[in-house]
Parts: C-alpha cells; sequence; structure tokens
C-alpha cells in the first residue's frame, strides 16, 4: 500500500468455494453448519453493551457531530471476537461491510480457509465484505514481525474503509486483551499512555477513526454468543505460541491473576481513561513551562528550557 511501508493488493473478492469442515490447523466448534447464522435477540446482555459502546464510540467525532450506527468497516479475522461484534452489530441492523486481511506470516491453506470463513459469515448474513492481501517481506524498514504485520494490516483496513464508504473501523478487542496490553506496557516501563494500554478509539488515516467496542466483555462471552448463534469460528495456533510476550502473558500470567482477582480485566479497562486523562494533562502543563525542546542525535528529547518562575508555579 503505497504510504505505508509495505506492499498490498487492492481490496478483492476471494470465491467462497467450499468451507473446508476443519481447516489445517483450525478446531471450529461444534454447532450448526458454519453457513447458518441464527442472530441473538437485540435485548441480549451482550449485545446491547456491545451495540451500546459502537453506538456511543460513534458519537464521539473530532468535529462533535452527533451520530447514530455509523457505517463501520468490522476487521473480521475469522475467530470468535471478530465473529462475536460482526454478529451483534447484524442482530440490530446495523450497516456493516466486513474487512480481513490475508497476510503472509501463515501458511497460504491456513490464511485462506480463514478468508473462506469470514466470507461465509458475510453470506450468511447477507452483508458486504472486502479481502485484502499485505506482503510483510515487501514491508522493510527494520520492522519486526508483529509490529510489521499490525502497521500493514491497519492500512489495509483503512483503505477498504474508504473504498466501502465507511467512516469508521471497528475491531473486536475485548477486556482481556486490554489487560494484556497493560501488564505488557508495565514490563516496558511505559509511562501514562503506555500503561493506559487500548485506546477505545483513535484516529486511523485521513477520514477513517478505529473503534473497539468490545472491550467492555470478555473472551468467553464473545465464544458464548457465537455458540448461541450457531456459528463455529477459526482458533488461530499462533496465539498459544508463548515465545511471543502477549501470548506468554495470556497463558501463564493471567490465568492465575484472574483466578485471585477475576475483575482485573474490567478494572484494566476503567483504568485506561483515567490514565489517558493523566498524560494528557501533564502534556499541557509541560506545554506551559517548556519555551524550547532540544532533541538529540537519535531524535529523542536531550533537553527543555523553560521559566522557573512559571516552573514553579505549574
Amino acid at each position: 500500500m503505497p504510504g505505508e511501508g509495505g506492499k498490498a493488493r487492492s481490496a478483492h473478492q476471494i470465491p467462497l468455494g467450499q468451507l473446508p469442515e476443519t481447516a489445517a490447523g483450525r478446531t471450529p466448534v461444534q454447532g450448526e453448519h458454519p453457513l447458518r447464522v441464527t442472530l441473538p435477540d437485540r435485548r441480549h446482555p451482550v449485545v446491547r453493551r456491545v451495540v451500546h459502546a459502537w453506538r456511543m464510540l460513534c458519537d464521539e467525532r473530532p468535529s462533535g457531530r452527533a451520530g447514530r450506527g455509523k457505517p463501520t468497516l468490522v476487521a473480521a479475522s475469522g475467530g470468535a471476537d471478530s465473529s462475536a461484534l460482526v454478529i451483534c452489530l447484524a442482530a440490530v441492523g446495523a450497516t456493516i461491510t466486513l474487512g480481513h486481511v490475508i497476510h503472509d506470516m501463515r501458511p497460504a491453506a491456513e490464511a485462506r480457509a480463514d478468508a473462506q470463513r469470514v466470507e461465509a459469515l458475510a453470506a450468511a448474513l447477507g452483508v458486504p465484505v472486502r479481502v485484502a492481501e499485505v506482503r510483510l517481506a515487501a514491508a522493510g524498514g527494520g520492522l519486526n514481525a508483529e509490529a510489521g504485520y499490525r502497521r500493514l494490516r491497519y492500512a489495509a483496513l483503512a483503505e477498504m474503509a474508504k473504498e466501502a464508504g465507511c467512516g469508521w473501523v471497528a475491531t473486536g478487542h475485548h477486556a482481556h486483551d486490554q489487560l494484556e496490553s497493560v501488564l505488557m506496557a508495565l514490563a516496558r516501563g511505559s509511562g501514562p499512555r503506555g500503561l493506559a494500554g487500548l485506546a477505545p478509539v483513535r484516529r486511523l488515516s485521513t477520514g477513517v477513526m478505529l473503534m473497539r467496542p468490545m472491550l467492555g466483555i470478555g473472551p468467553d462471552q464473545a465464544k458464548a454468543l457465537c455458540q448461541r448463534a450457531g456459528w463455529a469460528w477459526a482458533e488461530d495456533p499462533t496465539t498459544a505460541e508463548t515465545s511471543r510476550l502477549r501470548a506468554a502473558i495470556r497463558h501463564t500470567v493471567l490465568p492465575p491473576l484472574l483466578a485471585a482477582r477475576p475483575s482485573a480485566a474490567r478494572a484494566s479497562v476503567r483504568s485506561g481513561p483515567l490514565l489517558w486523562g493523566a498524560a494528557e494533562a501533564m502534556e499541557t502543563l509541560a506545554g506551559r513551562v517548556a519555551r524550547e525542546v532540544v532533541s538529540g542525535p537519535d531524535g529523542r528529547v536531550a533537553a527543555v528550557r523553560c521559566q522557573r518562575a512559571e516552573l514553579r508555579r505549574q
């Protein structure tokens, strides 16, 4: 994708073909046929919570214009979390388009099976779907695999959103993802912004905002909703590779932490806005006292010149 440090094909449709009962490395959940989805009632507690968050985040536009139910591209991986998000929004008749990104970090057969699963979900719900392909090998720039893929994936989602006429991209990040992000930031020694974890809403690109309406629920709720709908989601085997920090935290740190404090994930979601606010307040105060910021050879701040009287007052 031009200007994004990588090469991505334009969004294209992948023929649905025959969805395999069990794709390589995937274990569908037992339930109805994968092409059948029974939408839950819009009064279902998970649906209500997710849809309420989606509508509230849609209203938080920088222009201040209120809106309800903006056209949204849902980042769909084929897993339980993003599938639950799709099902929630479909249950209330939201204007959605599914967006799936294929990348070259996994075997081609697995990647195509997930794309077909997303197209099957779109077909079952009667909503449009777009699929893009990115190649990490072409990205360059010294990025590690996870960071490089994340950058290319978000760039592709932003482009698909623009093509679909959607000003919003919604992801299926949930409360446990937030807690993992906070713990990873703590391990890095991050300041308030890093410790705030995942932002509920942020700018993705010109004219496109990213939102996370599922932060208020956990992964078990997402899976239960998919099971209720009769949808067989895909399990990504790479999430079990504990050589990666996030996966290691997910499988070795979160279980005992949540056993000792079951509310920890929800509490981390509540802490996020408090830390974002604290960071913004400190940056505002710093801007008032700083007269000149001196950068070092590496581009980092080397010194800040300020007036002593103003510094004392602040």
